[in-house]
């Protein structure tokens, strides 16, 4: 047993997906708590979910705090599912895709939580965009490895790998939108924000059901 393995036997990786949902969810809503006294034009129709680490400087530290370290814990995530698919003798290069694209992912969130997307400073904004670029795009990737290996596993239920699909799908189209919008080839429009906070329901729904599902395994058991 190597060491990922060791760690992984002895913690459930059920927790990482809770304090991921956690730490992002803290850094979302507290983040907005704090933003729409000051702004109270905020919509979900007409702003990014990014806007809110742009805002007030307590908005912004939460906002940047939340981000960071729900990227840390999502890494962790993704390392134990990845164990425990290794464990479940999955295919190594199906494992290896999901785990680099997915850590990858989640060191483009750590620059999204880093440099806010503050239009008004030209190096944040950059680093931001690519942060998200990053995030948005590896998380794709990340999703659609995860929903062939879930949803042709019988372990697992199809509706699991179909929701992995989803968050992958949704991934690709805000980041698309999210471009061609930032690039000015297009005036802003409701459904590229919308897009994105839809990509945050569905990965928290993704989220509550995976930590459901991994709180009942454990890998020394399936070995």
């Amino acid at each position: 047993m190597d060491i990922l393995e060791k760690f992984y036997s002895k913690i459930k990786g059920a927790y990482f997906a809770f304090l991921t949902l956690l730490a992002v969810g803290f850094g979302i809503f507290v983040a907005l708590f704090i933003y729409l006294p000051v702004d109270p034009s905020f919509s979900i129709f007409s702003n990014y979910i990014s806007d809110l680490g742009a805002g007030p400087i307590g908005s912004r530290i939460i906002f940047s705090i939340g981000m960071i370290l729900g990227a840390v814990f999502l890494i962790f995530l993704i390392l134990y599912i990845s164990v425990y698919l290794k464990v479940k003798e999955e295919k190594y290069q199906l494992i290896f895709g999901y785990q680099a694209s997915g850590i990858i992912a989640g060191l483009g969130l750590i620059l999204i939580g880093i440099f806010p997307l503050d239009r008004a400073n030209f190096s944040d904004f950059f680093m931001h965009v690519i942060g998200a670029v990053i995030f948005f795009s590896f998380i794709t990737i990340s999703n659609l490895y995860l929903g062939y290996i879930e949803y042709k596993n019988s372990e697992f239920s199809k509706i699991i790998g179909i929701l992995s699909f989803i968050c992958g799908i949704l991934s690709a189209i805000f980041i698309g939108g999210f471009l061609i919008q930032e690039s000015d080839l297009i005036e802003p429009q409701t459904f590229v924000y919308l897009s994105e906070w839809t990509f945050l329901l569905f990965i928290t729904i993704w989220l509550i059901i995976h930590g459901l599902y991994f709180w009942r395994k454990n890998i020394s058991e399936n070995k």
